[in-house]
């Protein structure tokens, strides 16, 4: 299992392997994130990437409730997907 989470920091990792790994998780998974963006645009990114796969896989994001930075966008994200 570790692999396969390794594997998410990777800027190589596609939409299908974050998918797969959460799907690996379980139902909710909980996330803790800043409550900005950061120095780097990819922190964005990948915060919403993070966001997509949980809505896609269909699970559950638990959280401490952020509506801004990095928090804000995967739970957006999340919502977005369905989740």
């Amino acid at each position: 299992m570790y692999d396969k989470i390794h594997c998410l920091a990777d800027d190589e990792a596609t939409r299908d392997e974050w998918i797969a790994v959460l799907r690996l998780m379980g139902v909710a998974i909980a996330v803790y994130c800043g409550s900005r963006f950061g120095d780097s645009p990819a922190f964005e990114r990948a915060a919403r990437a993070v966001g997509t796969a949980i809505g896609e896989a269909g699970d559950t994001l638990v959280y401490g409730g952020g509506r801004v930075g990095l928090m804000g966008a995967v739970a957006d994200a999340t919502l977005a997907a369905g989740g």
